[in-house]
């Protein structure tokens, strides 16, 4: 602070130290981060704005409380369908979707390291948790066949909540993506029931 303000402050207040904003709390108590993580929960998909206001405090202090708790480092809960409405979003008309197909020179590591990294950047916090914990378990152990099978399932589905209530029973599984793969997820998914997940590391 240079002088000319100092004085300028003195002046103004009586002192020269900074008083204390009259918004709303930026303090990150336990019980408040707790509280927002339990938000997160509920709604990934809610903004930070809309969650700001819910717990009364303002936008900057909420980005910063939701980067402590850590969106993708989380602990989210894997949690039964139905805890959690069915929401169909319309698709727009307006938007080309490319078919899908894999390379067709591709060998079995490729394709393996490839679904690794797919099912990592997924289109839901719900599905980077599941399915990359499940990748990681599972696709050294797949045969030929089970991994093309999960390859078309996190590429062809329409969207990546089709793919969740799948895989956590809330909806059924259409005949084309219904195989051992999508048993194996669901018993992934009942498998860690209301454990803390995150995503694995990357093998170095």
């Amino acid at each position: 602070m240079c002088l000319a303000h100092s004085v300028g402050v003195f002046r103004e207040t009586g002192s020269v130290t900074h008083k204390k904003g009259a918004g709303r709390p930026s303090i990150r108590t336990e019980e408040l981060i707790i509280d927002v993580r339990n938000r997160m929960e509920q709604d990934p998909t809610k903004s930070l704005r809309h969650l700001s206001q819910e717990i009364g405090v303002s936008y900057e202090t909420c980005r910063t409380l939701t980067r402590h708790v850590g969106r993708r480092w989380l602990g989210i809960s894997v949690r039964l369908a139905s805890e959690q409405d069915i929401v169909h979003y319309p698709d727009n008309a307006d938007i080309k979707i490319p078919l899908y197909a894999a390379a067709s020179d591709e060998t079995i590591e490729k394709q393996r390291s490839r679904l690794v990294y797919q099912s990592r950047k997924r289109g839901i916090l719900e599905n980077d948790l599941i399915l990359s914990t499940f990748a990681a378990a599972q696709l050294n152990k797949m045969t030929k066949q089970q991994l093309d099978a999960y390859d078309k399932l996190i590429n062809t589905a329409r969207n990546d909540w089709d793919i969740y209530y799948w895989m956590t029973g809330k909806e059924s599984t259409p005949k084309e993506f219904d195989s051992d793969v999508m048993d194996m997820l669901k018993e992934h998914v009942l498998k860690n029931k209301g454990m803390r997940i995150k995503q694995p590391d990357l093998p170095s």
